[in-house]
């Protein structure tokens, strides 16, 4: 695995980090993730550098709980 390798498991596809970065989501002012892990790092990836809620941060989403 290389970085941005973690997703979102959505219905048709994987949503990846790199996905979702690549993205402006400036008009979304709320995002709320409901897994325990999507705004933790995994320490056993060295290269995985940012978790799923600071990209949705980068894409500009103004609240993420």
């Amino acid at each position: 695995n290389g970085p941005f390798q973690s997703a979102f498991l959505m219905r048709d596809q994987p949503l990846s980090l790199l996905d979702i970065a690549q993205m402006n989501l400036s008009r979304h002012q709320f995002a709320f993730l409901s897994a325990c892990e999507t705004a933790v790092g995994d320490f056993s990836m060295h290269d995985e550098v940012i978790h799923l809620a600071a990209g949705l941060q980068f894409a500009r989403v103004k609240s993420i709980v």
